[in-house]
């Protein structure tokens, strides 16, 4: 099978680090490409135009991340990054879906800064801010309740995290936020995590 990616999408990183957590880089070929050179390709299997896409052993095409994060996983039961059941269930996927509405907020920034420089809409720009924030936030407050286990929400919030340093570098993300800073320090060079980090 094949995953079409970017190498600076958070999206397709939590499949990445899902592939190394699982041992399965041998079944799943990574095919990074350019988002403006390789445009005709990604539109040919995803109509919506992004990455990631993955493309199963019997063809078949898989997206967005969510769904693919979860495909990926049920490929062997050798540690499991989402929960069977129950709470820890639900909470790892709120969290990764707090994670990515982190994410949604920050990319539609770099996109409206990139199409539109300073003539961006003020007013939607900080409301998208106070997005991030809020999030950061709730994650703060989360992370004490986390589970021992490296689930698909603790994932999600090193790739959120990250790409706010990639691309929000004056953003302090880490002020306020204790119990989020140090559990960061001390998932950060996850194997998984190290290996897949943007340059």
């Amino acid at each position: 099978m094949k995953l079409i990616y970017t190498t600076t999408s958070p999206y397709a990183r939590k499949i990445r680090m899902i592939i190394l957590e699982k041992d399965l880089s041998e079944r799943v070929e990574l095919q990074a490409i350019d988002l403006v050179a390789d445009r005709a390709l990604l539109n040919s299997v995803n109509p919506l135009g992004k990455v990631p896409v993955l493309i199963t052993a019997q063809g078949d095409v898989i997206y967005d991340s969510p769904v693919i994060c979860e495909y990926i996983d049920s490929l062997t039961a050798i540690s499991p990054v989402f929960p069977a059941m129950g709470a820890a269930r639900w909470e790892a996927l709120t969290d990764q879906a707090l994670a990515d509405g982190l994410l949604d907020a920050a990319v539609q920034i770099m996109v409206l800064r990139r199409e539109m420089g300073d003539a961006a809409p003020e007013k939607l720009v900080l409301a998208l801010d106070d997005k991030i924030h809020a999030a950061l936030n709730q994650m703060d407050s989360r992370v004490p309740a986390f589970r021992e286990a490296f689930d698909i929400g603790q994932m999600s919030y090193i790739a959120a995290i990250e790409y706010l340093m990639l691309r929000f570098p004056k953003l302090y993300w880490r002020t306020g936020r204790p119990s989020l800073s140090l559990w960061y320090d001390e998932n950060a060079d996850r194997p998984s995590a190290f290996a897949t980090r943007p340059a």
